[in-house]
């Protein structure tokens, strides 16, 4: 039987508390996948509820993004996937996934084990923004979600040349053959080092849950995205409300952090969001942050304070 919130128990962060989900063993060992939320939230029995889902190379620790929304009078969940952050465990592949409906299980338990009265708003990041635009559209849950809440979704890989496309496309073909296959490849350091307290940034986050550099990629986590990236061009055809965040710029970062990088998405381009971001469906608004990171709720003050209030205003609405 799965696991109910009664099973909770304290989380690393202060104040929060945890409940895990096992899943089915595979080669790369135990997986599980793990729910978090604040006592706050866990004191309340009824009220709209919002479900978070991280980025790559990420998990949550944006205590301040809960808050933002408890004090708009939600009851906000945050779910660390499969082979991400707190349900990363000795032995797997981080991040790892053959397709992107290998993360639906843990969605589906989530929704089911919040027990929301009305529709669940789910709050998304990057790479969860992209997982949760398709579970939107065919998650078995799908009809239990009432708005969607994209920050920065990763729409497509940012890359211009026409060398990197035809390598990433012969990769995609490599992944379905050889998914575990590992790719000599490690995310420029700069991103992590102007939001990281032990460089140039602000907050305080466990590397390693989320190095700068991310982990070992795998052929096959290439194949899942691309696929389901493919997915959201061609048209989901979403008939809910979706809000889409996005900074106003975008910089490719060089190997030390510029003052540029501390007001720019340093990781994916805005145009490719600006671009694809109508194919989510017929209801989506898009509003873009002066001064966002790529994470625009670890932006600077200004910029986050805005990218906060846009999310929990446009939830509001929808309740």
């Amino acid at each position: 039987m799965a696991p109910t919130l009664s099973a909770a128990r304290p989380d690393e962060l202060p104040g929060f508390v945890q409940v895990t989900l096992p899943l089915p063993r595979e080669d790369d060992g135990e997986l599980c996948a793990t729910l978090v939320f604040s006592e706050r939230t866990q004191s309340k029995t009824s009220g709209p509820v919002v479900l978070y889902l991280h980025g790559f190379v990420d998990y949550f620790f944006q205590e301040h993004l809960a808050r933002a929304f408890e004090d708009g009078g939600f009851r906000f969940y945050a779910l660390d996937l499969r082979r991400h952050g707190r349900s990363l465990r000795p032995g797997n592949r981080a991040c790892f996934a053959r397709k992107v409906d290998e993360f639906f299980e843990e969605i589906d338990w989530a929704i089911e084990t919040i027990g929301a009265e009305g529709p669940v708003i789910v709050v998304a990041h990057s790479t969860g923004g992209l997982f949760a635009a398709v579970y939107a559209a065919r998650g078995a849950k799908r009809a239990r979600v009432g708005a969607l809440i994209v920050n920065s979704p990763f729409l497509r890989f940012p890359i211009q040349s026409p060398v990197l496309k035809a390598k990433l496309a012969v990769g995609k073909t490599v992944g379905r053959i050889l998914p575990r296959l590992v790719v000599p490849q490690d995310l420029n350091a700069v991103y992590g080092m102007t939001i990281h307290a032990a460089h140039h940034g602000e907050w305080n986050y466990d590397l390693a849950k989320k190095p700068l550099r991310g982990f070992p990629f795998h052929a096959g986590w290439s194949t899942m995205i691309t696929s389901a990236q493919a997915e959201v061009a061609r048209g989901l055809d979403l008939r809910i409300p979706v809000l889409v965040l996005h900074s106003s710029r975008s910089h490719v970062a060089g190997r030390i952090p510029a003052p540029e990088d501390f007001r720019s998405d340093t990781v994916l381009f805005v145009d490719d969001m600006v671009e694809l971001s109508p194919r989510f469906g017929s209801r989506v608004t898009r509003v873009a942050i002066d001064d966002g990171l790529h994470d625009l709720t670890l932006s600077a003050p200004g910029a986050r304070t805005e990218a906060l209030r846009q999310m929990v205003e446009f939830a509001k609405a929808q309740v």
